[in-house]
């Protein structure tokens, strides 16, 4: 899945400066244009304000028709309008956010669809849950809270539910 980067580490580790959220979005947005035309199997030129291609082919092409999925995970209004315009899911990882926080996200979801001219019941919609045996090990949750979390979120219309696993110490804990 692909985000705007609103963790400043996940930068810094690969030597790259952490912009402000509005490039961030502006970035994604743009990003997903090149993806797509990239996965036409056409040449591609773009020339956009921070991507730039001349003539380039991407090969080999991805074996999904027309291409891989876009799975989108983010929160924000302006980047919620670039979900709706070019993912083929969205995703919204729980971390310390609690249901309500999902279910307006939901409510904005739709909002961003309907403005970029699309049916808000053609974007699938996920719910993450990030290491969600240590928040319960911490007594910051507890599985009923999770389970019902889970049903809210499914009965607003979460097709997905995503369960992001610990540190590959804790994983195999967590699969158990």
């Amino acid at each position: 899945g692909l985000g705007a980067g609103n963790e400043a580490f996940e930068y810094e580790t690969y030597g790259m400066a952490f912009p402000p959220p509005r490039e961030r979005v502006d970035r994604l947005d743009e990003a997903c244009r090149v993806l797509r035309a990239a996965w036409s199997g056409d040449e591609v030129t773009f020339s956009g304000q921070y991507y730039r291609l001349d003539g380039a082919r991407f090969s080999p092409r991805p074996v999904q028709r027309p291409g891989p999925r876009l799975i989108i995970g983010v929160k924000h209004d302006r980047a919620l309008r670039v979900a709706a315009r070019h993912g083929d899911e969205w995703n919204w990882n729980r971390g310390a956010n609690d249901t309500a926080d999902f279910l307006l996200r939901m409510d904005r979801l739709d909002a961003a669809c309907e403005e970029v001219g699309r049916d808000p019941a053609t974007l699938p919609r996920g719910v993450g849950f990030r290491q969600l045996l240590g928040h319960i090990d911490a007594g910051d949750e507890t599985f009923a809270d999770a389970v019902d979390v889970t049903r809210r979120c499914i009965e607003r219309g979460a097709t997905q539910v995503v369960l992001m696993l610990d540190t590959p110490d804790g994983m195999d804990r967590e699969i158990e």
